[in-house]
């Protein structure tokens, strides 16, 4: 893929919360998936930003984690 770092996480939504800066996920397989290097090196250079960043096995555990974040915004009263 053309303008993309190696290693850069696979879904990025950018929607600040009060707790987290945006979200990112790198996907992996349920199992055997491998994070690289340069993935782990990434997901470190962002969470030390103020994102959520994580590798998701799966899309359900990914939706988890969305769920997650998204329960970190703040609710109308």
């Amino acid at each position: 893929m053309m303008g993309v770092s190696k290693g850069f996480p696979d879904v990025f939504v950018c929607l600040r919360t009060p707790v987290y800066t945006s979200f990112y996920i790198e996907m992996k397989p349920i199992k055997g998936g491998k994070v690289e290097p340069e993935q782990a090196q990434w997901l470190q250079c962002l969470r030390e930003q103020g994102a959520y960043a994580e590798v998701a096995n799966g899309f359900e555990e990914a939706k988890k984690m969305f769920t997650f974040y998204l329960s970190t915004l703040p609710t109308a009263e």
